[in-house]
């Protein structure tokens, strides 16, 4: 069933979709499965929604001066891939929830059955119906709403800056495009979970990047945060502090460094300048995690003649020159990249994906629309890239969150202009699971690196909605022994499906993050209240909860994962309080006992999660959560680091002994001259602000760096 809505001209559709459709499994029948996400309803994963659109359209302007104009459309879109879900939409305009389960005014509950506190759509102009508030699992949500520039904070809409929290992992997709030129000039980037952020993170393109064209002529880093007071570097020296939800701008050089004192979330968009279309944005990982080995399985040498071929941007941060290797479906071959440069890739051939690995970390990207004979084009017709994602991050699972064949969505035109690219790591069977009735609708057989798109066509695809839209749309893979195997995946436009001047078609794409197998989530609370003043200060004890849960479709055995808390920080200003630490299996499951077992002190210090940490010691089915508790007794003001005014706690979920999921909590103090204005919160990384906003007046938004 499609249901439409529309704020003054932009639709919201939801569709049904399952996360664990197999051929032999009936997602619909998994009591147990919806009965542990039912019973489990604080968020386990938040995202904020990035790039504002007030900063977006200063970029409008400098790519397109003279036809660029507001409105901004923008465009929110998630994917629901179980039922039971619960969705906490909080709008910045009130500022950020300290305590996402005591909301602000203008936050929404989405899922937990009640439709006054908020269902999917509920400000949009006619409001989406209501029909009970509870997902019953693969409803694909787009929002779309026109932003006025300059913005108002009283209006509150489906914007940059509104942080999206839920008990489940979702799929979420932000895009955006001007009111002219319209979707010519069109953005679109995957939205990345806190637990991917990070506090290091270097540029591989910038001003200075050299190219035959200006694809990169403005390069700007979008930086947003996620904790108040968050201090923003560029090569070290401070751009000034922004708060939950804000964002600054900084336009950058090749191999510059932006660092900040918490986790950030960055995103890269070059363009053009002058040019009438041509702009890409990019999701930006921490340096940190770079890898030695990346996916695309984009791959067009010819398509439109010609004109829109992909290649690879390759950037080298090391202080050596490396080789990194491609491997395309039928051929090979090597790239020197020079120490702190970057080099790009021969275009990658029709039908192929593309894998690059060398000995040292690097990082890569692509950029669609590319000439043949290694110089850029245009660049403004089928304009898009996407960053290539790093072996240890793929899995064999993707759901697509915005994935409109064309501009104005399902049914809008009847040959999509937009597909879905997959690419298999080994030979295996490719699931494409369109309606989301528990069952794949069709198969196809893919050899390694082979590059597979994908339409919701029935002319292309037997057993496809044939609305030319892929939003929510589930895509796995496996061998033909049943095993999994891993699968790089995006979304955006084809060249052999566009053309020209082509209103129905959007200058854009993204990767399709994969879906996680096991995430971890970590969230504090006071415990005892040693001084009575009723929020957290020093002499105060603080219990924390790291929350494992079972994203994937299998059941995991026990010494599948172990998590670390490290002892530093939180240690330095705290002492753990012994044999506090608890271990419950089954939390909120069915068919188990649920009790809380104590987990015993052990290692060169008290705590039993510090050092190599500890592993699961009993099996975790799929939409499961296992948890552990542990206290912490802060300490008194004399014993306090000079200069600490926040508790930080950090740890990390490791899989097989790979580090797959960070975790972190910061709990500001308040000390006996403060006068405290709200509660504790047990999600302390989400302080109130006024908004999203750029640096304070004393710091440009802007810092041109060459």
């Amino acid at each position: 069933m499609y249901i439409y809505l529309f704020t003054l001209t932009c639709p919201v559709r939801c569709r049904s979709l399952m996360l664990y459709s197999v051929p032999s499994y009936n997602c619909h029948q998994s009591h147990d499965l919806e009965r542990n996400l039912q019973s489990s309803t604080g968020p386990v994963v938040t995202y904020f929604v990035p790039l504002r659109e007030d900063e977006l359209m200063d970029t409008f302007d400098a790519i397109n001066a003279a036809n660029a104009d507001p409105p901004v459309n923008s465009i929110v879109a998630l994917a629901v891939p179980e039922a039971g879900i619960y969705i906490y939409y909080d709008h910045w305009e009130d500022g950020i929830d300290p305590d996402v389960t005591s909301p602000q005014a203008s936050t929404e509950i989405w899922g937990d059955g009640n439709c006054d506190n908020g269902f999917p759509g509920k400000i949009l102009d006619p409001p989406l119906d209501c029909n009970g508030d509870v997902f019953s699992g693969g409803e694909s949500i787009v929002l779309e709403n026109q932003v006025p520039i300059p913005r108002d904070a009283s209006q509150v809409l489906y914007d940059g800056g509104d942080r999206i929290q839920a008990s489940f992992p979702i799929a979420v997709t932000r895009g955006a495009y001007p009111q002219s030129p319209g979707s010519f000039l069109a953005g679109a980037v995957e939205v990345l979970s806190t637990d991917n952020w990070g506090t290091s993170f270097t540029a591989p393109i910038g001003e200075n990047t050299a190219n035959d064209g200006s694809a990169f002529e403005y390069t700007s880093i979008y930086v947003m945060a996620a904790e108040a007071n968050t201090e923003i570097f560029l090569n070290g020296a401070s751009q000034g502090t922004i708060n939950a939800g804000e964002n600054t701008v900084i336009r950058v050089d090749e191999g510059e460094v932006i660092t900040s004192d918490r986790p950030v979330q960055a995103d890269i968009v070059a363009g053009d300048v002058g040019s009438s279309y041509e702009l890409r944005w990019y999701s930006l990982i921490p340096t940190d995690d770079w890898g030695t080995e990346y996916y695309t399985p984009v791959g067009d040498s010819s398509g439109n003649g010609g004109n829109g071929p992909t290649r690879v941007f390759l950037y080298n941060p090391g202080g050596s020159s490396i080789t990194v290797s491609y491997t395309f479906l039928s051929s090979s071959g090597t790239i020197e990249v020079p120490a702190g440069g970057s080099r790009r890739s021969v275009a990658i051939p029709d039908g192929s994906g593309a894998k690059f690995s060398s000995t040292s970390e690097f990082f890569a990207l692509t950029l669609t629309d590319v000439a043949n004979d290694g110089d850029f084009t245009s660049g403004q017709i089928y304009d898009w890239g996407h960053p290539l994602i790093p072996e240890d991050q793929l899995t064999n699972q993707a759901l697509i969150g915005w994935g409109y064949g064309c501009t104005g969505g399902p049914n809008d035109c009847t040959t999509s202009r937009s597909v879905v690219w997959v690419t298999p790591v080994a030979a295996a069977t490719i699931f494409i699971d369109f309606d989301g009735d528990g069952t794949a609708d069709t198969t196809v057989l893919a050899a390694a690196l082979q590059s597979i798109k994908i339409v919701d066509e029935t002319d292309v695809y037997l057993g496809a909605e044939n609305d030319e839209d892929m939003s929510g749309a589930l895509i796995y893979a496996e061998a033909a022994d049943g095993s999994p195997v891993n699968i790089a995946v995006a979304w955006g436009q084809d060249p052999e499906r566009s053309g020209s001047g082509d209103g129905q078609a959007l200058d854009l794409g993204t990767t399709v993050p994969p879906l996680p197998v096991l995430t971890a989530d970590k969230s504090s609370e006071l415990s005892s209240d040693n001084d009575g003043d009723g929020v957290i200060s020093p002499g105060d004890e603080l219990e924390y909860t790291i929350t494992i849960l079972n994203s994937g479709r299998v059941n995991l055995p026990a010494l599948t994962y172990s998590i670390v808390d490290f002892f530093s920080p939180v240690f330095d200003d705290t002492t753990y309080v012994p044999d506090s630490t608890t271990y419950t299996d089954n939390a909120g499951g069915v068919g188990g006992s649920e009790a809380v077992d104590p987990v015993p002190d052990a290692g060169s210090t008290p705590f039993p999660l510090d050092e190599g940490g500890i592993l699961n010691s009993e099996a975790i089915d799929k939409g499961e959560r296992q948890l552990y508790k542990f206290k912490v007794r802060i300490k008194t003001v004399p014993e306090l680091t000079a200069g600490v005014d926040t508790i930080v706690n950090e740890g990390v979920l490791r899989i097989l002994g790979v580090d797959k999921d960070d975790f972190r909590t910061a709990d500001p103090l308040f000390f006996p001259s403060q006068q405290p204005s709200s509660a504790p919160s047990s999600e302390p990384s989400a302080i109130p602000s006024s908004g999203p906003s750029s640096m304070p007046s004393s710091e440009p938004s802007q810092s041109p760096t060459g």
